[in-house]
């Protein structure tokens, strides 16, 4: 199950009996009982930003080097059908490289060749090497050197890549309606319990389902922050509430 708040008015959010109430909703929404809801989790909203590695080359003749980049690329399509890609790449500088140039720059096009990295490689300056991830994999977790650590002076993370929580077009890619393009969403997840209907016995059956609310990122969401973590009172029992809302997730 799930739901979205309309963008184009500001949503209201109740305690009544027991009973969560949302406005503004895209689809016809019924009230929750919020005792028969599990634990409630907060996904924020988070713009996309590359990873960033910078190296610092030094002037070696005659000497083979490797890396090895560690890259999250989601979706199986990693090594063996995992989520990473593990490339290893190494270089053996000529005789008379009398500087990191040769170096950087071979790295550069070797890097870039890789068929399933998703990485841009380029010299920041004669004997800098810069390694970018690219649109919509912008989580690069380790580059190490494995053979021949003099090559390299240094490494340095400089960008540590934020992987896009709550954009529209992930949401309607997903299926979720009323996502509207351009617009970035707050993820509210927990699971309800939901009657099932008479087994045929006499008896209900009954069940904990999924259930996923999306709010636009600048609608006024206080309200619901604090019924979920106790700090409301039911305008009609007074009686404050004991879910807990969940620390913000994190999740790649």
């Amino acid at each position: 199950m799930q739901n979205l708040i309309l963008s184009s008015v500001t949503p209201a959010f109740t305690l009544v009996d027991g009973l969560l109430n949302i406005t503004n909703t895209y689809l016809p929404y019924k009230p929750i009982v919020l005792s028969q809801t599990g634990l409630w989790t907060k996904t924020a909203n988070a713009a996309e930003t590359a990873a960033v590695w910078t190296a610092v080359v030094a002037p070696t003749a005659s000497t083979k080097s490797q890396i090895t980049i560690i890259q999250y690329v989601g979706g199986s399509d990693g090594d063996g059908g995992s989520d990473y890609v593990r490339a290893k790449i190494s270089y053996t500088s000529s005789a008379s490289a009398g500087s990191g140039t040769e170096i950087a720059n071979a790295y550069v096009s070797l890097i870039n060749a890789h068929p399933r990295l998703q990485v841009t490689a380029s010299t920041g300056g004669a004997t800098n090497l810069v390694i970018t991830a690219k649109a919509g994999f912008p989580l690069i977790s380790q580059v190490v050197e494995s053979i021949n650590t003099a090559v390299f002076t240094s490494w340095t993370f400089t960008t540590p890549g934020v992987l896009a929580k709550g954009a529209a077009a992930d949401l309607i890619a997903a299926g979720v309606l009323g996502a509207e393009t351009g617009k970035s969403y707050i993820k509210y997840s927990t699971t309800v319990l939901v009657d099932k209907g008479s087994s045929g016995n006499g008896t209900s059956k009954v069940s904990f389902e999924p259930f996923d609310l999306y709010v636009e990122s600048t609608r006024t969401i206080t309200d619901l922050d604090n019924i979920l973590n106790g700090g409301y009172i039911d305008t009609t029992s007074t009686t404050t509430i004991k879910n807990t809302l969940g620390a913000y997730a994190t999740k790649l």
